[in-house]
């Protein structure tokens, strides 16, 4: 997933900008070459990451389960809160690189952003469901004596 958001990330921050200094038929042509290519990519790197994420979800349900957040008086399942999002953002991301694939989503710029930025917050999901579910671990493993 890290390598598939790089790629995101050069296209839209580094090659587009860069080809702005060739003939514009030129660079139409590379641009489309490489997008072609890399929507395969793309797609891969994008089953990986749901794959990733339902196991890691199945494998880890009775942590999550347990992962609450308390405010207001209310008692939030964040756990699942945040593994159902990461999710469902991954399967929003692979809807937008099926329909650039497939052509049904013709502004490769726009979209390449936009999954650039669901990518990264995925990302950040991933990174507070770790620190929460360690913290988690953590404070178990300090309540057993260890």
């Amino acid at each position: 997933m890290i390598c598939t958001v790089g790629g995101l990330a050069f296209i839209s921050f580094c090659l587009r900008p860069g080809l702005r200094v060739v003939e514009e038929g030129f660079r139409q042509a590379m641009l489309r070459t490489i997008d072609h290519a890399f929507q395969r990519v793309l797609l891969v790197g994008i089953v990986g990451l749901i794959v990733s994420g339902v196991y890691n979800w199945v494998s880890f349900a009775p942590t999550y389960r347990v992962l609450t957040w308390h405010v207001a008086g209310l008692t939030l399942p964040l756990g699942q809160m945040l593994i159902g999002t990461k999710v469902l953002l991954a399967l929003v991301i692979f809807a937008v690189a099926f329909g650039r694939a497939f052509g049904f989503l013709k502004d490769a710029r726009f979209w390449h952003t936009f999954m650039l930025h669901l990518a990264a917050t995925v990302i950040l999901l991933a990174v507070i469901l770790h620190q929460v579910r360690m913290e988690h671990c953590r404070l178990l493993a300090a309540a057993a004596g260890h």
